[in-house]
């Protein structure tokens, strides 16, 4: 009889954990979808122009324009297969055309109407870079039938879903760690909202935002995934995920690689951590990072050589082009070190400035600003997350005695992952001193994010103390009660 019952128990047991599971489960997904249509409708809305001091509606619209470009050229010169995306001439343009202002919005209109039909001399191969996004939407602007300026609004809001859909996965996945659905909630407020240097990325089918965040988010999904789990060979998994993921951002562009490097191992450094063991886990731990780390740098290293193919083979017959082998490497390099003879003047001067001041511009971005009431900066941030921190541990100890490792693991990637901006601002310093608006954005791919978590921890914890002594108080009636009563009648 009474093993019927504890089994009955059991099985209600087991049977109510079941349905608490599919209702969490249930939860982050909501959350996730949720967080998808709030990202999408910020990055093509544009709330920051409204609700922050700054923001740039327009952003790079010259880079775009490169795409638009390149579309127009293989519309009028089908027959031709350029390996290297064209761009139109802007000397030619000043003086056929007489284009002296706003060179962007001249070809965007000029793609836009279709009523202007460039000749072949007017354009020129961009060889700063080798963007395969280019081939996609001159594929979709070949087969969509609608206008130009349809196309152009269906290009930009994919590129917003895309991002929203790869963006989301961040908060989820912290909720999932922290095991706190709150603090996801309350952190989708000032990154969808009030987060300018963020949501100006959405819309620029140059840049392809969501590019940058993908090997974070793959890395994500599949610590997480029951296969990943039941796997014999996760570091097999990981490494091909670190290659594979690192080699397709690349072939979009390879600026912010060693933010993105660092931000996509930040799962995987978490994941590590938790794993038990003594001596011989410590070795497994360090084999395990550098050999994803290794295949990160190969996926780097092969879109390096294919894209430098593709310039050699380009001028492999142009007069004039004695070193065609190393235009990439060489555009690389301006971008890495800058060049102090260059004749650009804003290349030159990108080489001579003072590492200092470029990461005091840089920690001067605003994380989120609030028009005309509130402005913090990244620097503000790092110092705030500094002292929530302390105050965590402080925290911790003074609730279990010492500092759990759910606690300091969580700590530890917060910090490595503010590594991954600071490794594109000082490794290319001249890149981020040119475009530090451009740059801004590498704060955001992990760290912003991470830094607002261990902001909202101190208070969880403040309330969880609050509650324990509210329940202390509570009970203690009761307990004095039994002992009065115990004592009445002995």
């Amino acid at each position: 009889m009474l093993k019927t019952k504890a089994q009955d128990g059991i099985g209600v047991l087991t049977s109510a954990a079941a349905d608490l599971l599919k209702t969490e489960k249930r939860k982050y997904l909501c959350f996730y979808f949720v967080s998808v249509l709030l990202f999408t409708a910020s990055f093509w809305y544009l709330p920051s122009s409204v609700l922050s001091e700054s923001t740039n509606q327009n952003f790079d619209w010259w880079s775009e324009s490169i795409i638009y470009a390149d579309i127009m050229y293989h519309t009028d010169f089908p027959s031709e297969s350029a390996a290297l995306p064209q761009t139109l001439n802007l000397p030619r343009l000043i003086e056929h055309y007489g284009v002296m202002h706003n060179y962007e919005d001249y070809v965007k209109i000029a793609y836009e109407t279709g009523n202007v039909t460039f000749e072949k001399r007017d354009y020129e191969a961009y060889t700063s870079n080798v963007v395969i996004q280019r081939f996609f939407f001159r594929l979709l602007d070949h087969v969509l039938p609608c206008s130009n300026t349809t196309k152009i609004a269906l290009y930009r809001f994919l590129n917003c879903l895309l991002l929203a859909f790869m963006i989301s996965v961040i908060p989820y996945w912290i909720m999932k760690k922290t095991g706190s659905f709150k603090t996801g909630m309350v952190m989708l407020v000032p990154f969808v909202l009030f987060a300018p240097n963020l949501i100006m990325y959405g819309k620029n089918l140059y840049w392809c935002a969501w590019t940058l965040l993908m090997p974070t988010v793959v890395m994500m999904l599949l610590t997480e995934s029951n296969y990943f789990a039941r796997s014999n060979y996760k570091l097999l998994l990981l490494s091909a995920a670190a290659c594979l993921t690192v080699f397709v951002k690349c072939l979009f562009y390879f600026e912010f690689i060693t933010s993105v490097m660092i931000s996509m191992m930040i799962p995987v450094i978490y994941y590590l951590l938790n794993l038990d063991g003594g001596k011989e886990t410590v070795k497994k731990k360090l084999t395990w990072f550098f050999t994803i780390s290794a295949f990160a740098v190969v996926g780097f290293l092969l879109v390096i050589l294919i894209k430098n193919a593709l310039v050699s083979h380009y001028y492999a017959h142009t007069p004039g082009v004695n070193n065609a082998d190393g235009i990439l490497v060489e555009n690389l390099k301006n971008r890495l070190f800058g060049n102090p003879q260059a004749d650009d003047p804003g290349i030159a001067e990108s080489a001579k400035a003072s590492l200092l001041y470029v990461l005091g511009i840089m920690a001067k971005k605003p994380f989120v600003s609030i028009k005309n009431i509130f402005s913090l900066t990244h620097m503000g941030l790092i110092l705030l997350t500094a002292a929530a921190s302390v105050a965590v541990v402080f925290l911790d100890r003074m609730t279990n005695g010492k500092v759990s490792n759910k606690i300091r693991y969580w700590l530890i990637c917060c910090w490595i992952s503010m590594a991954a901006p600071l490794s594109w601002f000082i490794l290319a310093k001249p890149h981020t001193y040119i475009h530090n608006e451009h740059c801004s954005f590498t704060w955001f791919l992990l760290f912003d994010f991470m830094a607002l978590s261990v902001i909202a921890l101190p208070f969880g914890q403040i309330i969880s103390l609050i509650r324990q002594k509210n329940v202390a108080l509570l009970s203690l009636p009761s307990v004095n009660k039994q002992s009065s009563d115990h004592d009445d009648h002995p």
